[in-house]
């Protein structure tokens, strides 16, 4: 993946704003997709135009849409060829532009292409976090506020895991590769906090201060594991509950339901940062399916669908019930469980 930015002011706060910064290399040859972000003239002459916005050919997509919160227009080429190019522009109300006004294009479309071109592949990513130990990778999924980050940090600080990702992890077969996203404010929460929430505003402006200084990605506290092989899969549920409940070898259909639509609820609603949320990228898929029902992203979600039945098979897959309110006990009772069970 290559990003381009018309862009003449400074990030103020990289690791936000450019959200892959992690893999950031100096070249890279015949990437499978281009990202622009700032000012474009469309190609949209001759295309079909569904429901007054959607201007759409084949292995091409145009609009100009908006919610609330920001503004923008969005292409993309070559959606059935080996490079697919994203042009993106955008306008976010509020001091979001300013901080990090790049994320849009990479959160909303941006993560979403890269999902598909991983596929075309035979490599799939999946909404949730993993640890690992004697190169056994302990997965976590789950739906925000259901204290993944907390967990994960717990397993690193207190019972010596290493860390994959704690947003969303990529995998093939068996095979569990790290995905970090948003790296360097992890790595703030592990050295600074006692969970993923920070304290009121003294500890706001502390992560702000750390996230405008300049990170080392390669020299941090937190190592990151970029492979392993999948030992155990666990599904994280918050409850009202007062007590953490472990349902062991849970039915491998359920898990697979919470897989598979706990991806896609993040192409419905994207969480771009802190407080800033969108309407995510369904509709746009419809509209393309619309006039061409067999593409290669229908194919993709197949593909996805397909290759989880191969993560779960043989594999110790639980749901963990997380209690309302999340404490280093909990995680020390998850830490008992995976212990005694691989």
């Amino acid at each position: 993946m290559k990003i381009q930015r018309n862009r003449i002011l400074p990030d103020l706060f990289r690791d936000i704003n450019l959200r892959f910064s992690y893999f950031e290399t100096k070249k890279i040859e015949k990437p499978s997709l281009i990202i622009n972000i700032g000012r474009f003239l469309p190609e949209n002459n001759g295309s079909f135009l569904v429901d007054h916005q959607y201007h759409i050919d084949k292995g091409y997509f145009y609009c100009k849409d908006n919610d609330k919160t920001a503004r923008w227009k969005l292409e993309i080429c070559g959606i059935e060829e080996e490079t697919t190019i994203l042009n993106f522009n955008s306008f976010i109300l509020g001091l979001h532009q300013i901080v990090y006004p790049d994320i849009f294009a990479q959160n909303l479309i941006g993560r979403f292409l890269l999902q598909y071109k991983l596929a075309q592949k035979g490599f799939f990513m999946i909404h949730a976090g993993s640890v690992v130990k004697d190169d056994q990778a302990i997965v976590f999924a789950g739906r925000g506020g259901a204290n993944k980050t907390s967990l994960l940090m717990d397993l690193i600080k207190n019972h010596n895991f290493t860390f994959q990702g704690d947003d969303w992890i990529i995998f093939n077969k068996d095979n569990i590769y790290s995905f970090p996203t948003h790296f360097h404010e992890f790595n703030f929460k592990m050295n600074n906090l006692a969970d993923e929430k920070p304290r009121g505003n003294i500890d706001r402006l502390r992560l702000f201060y750390h996230l405008n200084k300049k990170f080392d990605y390669r020299n941090c506290t937190v190592n990151v594991q970029k492979h392993a092989k999948i030992k155990m899969l666990n599904i994280l549920i918050k409850t009202n509950n007062a007590k953490l409940k472990i349902n062991k070898d849970a039915d491998p259909s359920a898990i697979k339901n919470f897989l598979y639509y706990n991806n896609k609820i993040e192409e419905n609603e994207t969480s771009m940062s802190m407080s800033l949320k969108t309407k995510g990228i369904s509709k746009y898929l419809q509209a393309y399916s619309f006039i061409y029902p067999d593409n290669s992203l229908r194919r993709s979600d197949k593909k996805f669908n397909e290759a989880i039945d191969t993560l779960i098979e043989n594999r110790n897959c639980n749901i963990i019930e997380v209690p309302s309110r999340y404490s280093q006990g909990t995680g020390n009772e998850i830490f008992s469980f995976i212990t005694d069970n691989i």
